[in-house]
């Protein structure tokens, strides 16, 4: 009931629930320069003593034209979903 959502045109994730409410907010990329979410996908750790931890994968688009997009990695912890 929880949903990641990004809008290509910042570098902000948004936590938003089933009503639409704004749980929270992820401000990770700030330290990257120009980072463009275009897209997410939650997969197991990269991490092989993890067992079981999902993390978020952000896609990132980079700039247009260039070859220079980026996959991230975001661990969210294991209680995330409380």
């Amino acid at each position: 009931d929880l949903f990641f959502v990004a809008s290509g045109k910042s570098p902000l994730i948004w936590a938003i629930d089933r009503t639409g409410a704004i749980i929270g907010t992820l401000d990770v990329f700030s330290s990257y320069g120009t980072v463009v979410p275009k897209g997410m996908e939650f997969a197991p750790s990269s991490d092989p003593n993890d067992g079981d931890h999902l993390s978020l994968f952000v896609a990132d688009y980079g700039v247009d034209q260039q070859n220079d997009g980026r996959l991230f990695e975001i661990s969210l912890g294991h209680d995330w979903w409380i």
